[in-house]
């Protein structure tokens, strides 16, 4: 429902908008299901929508891209995991973040302001990811610029990485509304049982150049923890 009021570029516009058991999907067999309203304002060429989404669940499919670790010619990754594992997180940390397609102009954009909100069962898979989130993210679209703040949370997943299956023990993703950069904070600890030897790996800061550490219990060298992985 909504009504516009006036004449030339300053036809005031309100009303709002609304959708249950919305479902959506994509060619590559990503879909959402969300329900939620929002608010119209602002005039018709700069109109302004604020309102908010709770997503009841979903599958977001990450690109798949061939192995890189082991390289033709050159170097290999792998072959120097021992004293690059911070090169090694960055891959499959930064392979893994779909690319951001570049904005609209900003004239044909509307100002938009919506708060999504998840509870659970929405799940991220590919590049050997496969992880249920959870969160509340607050999306801004303003001069055809967006901006995500909030949080998001790993409630129960695991990585396949080296033929080893890692199991998620605890995963935040914290975004800055007032970054331009999409870049947000990660803090991920993933487990592996091997033997006798837990293995555990933290992927700690931002997601364009994060940092990994190696740890084991009993201890051991990160040398030795790449071997057993």
């Amino acid at each position: 429902e909504a009504t516009a009021t006036g004449a030339g570029e300053r036809i005031e516009l309100t009303g709002e908008i609304g959708a249950e058991n919305l479902y959506a999907t994509l060619e590559d067999g990503s879909w959402l299901a969300a329900s939620g309203s929002a608010t119209i304002g602002g005039t018709a060429s700069e109109p302004k929508i604020a309102g908010g989404i709770e997503v009841s669940g979903g599958l977001i499919r990450l690109p798949e891209a061939p192995p890189s670790l082991l390289a033709v010619e050159g170097e290999s990754m792998l072959w120097q995991a021992e004293t690059r594992a911070d090169s090694f997180a960055a891959t499959v940390v930064t392979d893994s973040l779909p690319a951001m397609a570049p904005p609209a102009s900003a004239r044909l954009l509307p100002s938009v302001e919506v708060a999504l909100s998840c509870p659970g069962n929405l799940w991220l898979r590919g590049r050997n990811l496969n992880i249920e989130m959870a969160g509340d993210i607050n999306l801004t679209l303003s001069d055809g610029e967006t901006a995500l703040g909030g949080s998001l949370r790993a409630l129960r997943g695991d990585l396949r990485i080296l033929g080893r299956t890692l199991k998620i023990t605890k995963g935040y993703i914290q975004f800055f509304p007032d970054e331009r950069r999409i870049n947000p904070e990660l803090d991920l600890r993933l487990e592996a049982q091997i033997d006798k030897y837990l293995y555990k790996i933290a992927i700690l800061g931002r997601a364009e150049k994060p940092e990994m550490e190696l740890t084991s219990e009993p201890p051991m060298s990160e040398g030795d923890i790449v071997s057993g992985l």
